[in-house]
């Protein structure tokens, strides 16, 4: 008599995934899974069907080191700093405070 122990990997769903041996490649299947998942939700959350979220969520992962690649080079779009009236008036008096110095000088 002989024992295996296999893992399954089950989507949310209730799908099974897939049935593996080795706990360390169901681990990452799962993980994957789990990814794509939370790719899906954001992707629907935008207006796309399910199918297509899932279609496009799994493309994503599947070509993730080049969409990795792409969005190094993105860089983030800087807040503008909100000053208010007060700190205005200020940095313009102090302004024309340097430039009667410099007109003096």
């Amino acid at each position: 008599m002989a024992i295996e122990i296999v893992y399954r990997v089950i989507d949310r769903n209730g799908k099974v995934v897939g049935e593996y041996m080795d706990s360390k490649l169901a681990n990452i299947i799962d993980k994957r899974t789990d990814v794509m998942y939370e790719m899906a939700d954001k992707l629907i959350a935008t207006g796309l069907s399910e199918a297509q979220a899932d279609t496009a969520a799994e493309m994503i992962l599947n070509s993730r080191t080049d969409f990795m690649e792409l969005l190094k080079s993105v860089k983030d779009i800087p807040t503008p700093k909100v000053v208010s009236s007060e700190q205005k008036k200020t940095k313009a008096a102090k302004q024309t405070e340097a430039l009667d110095h410099a007109a003096e000088g």
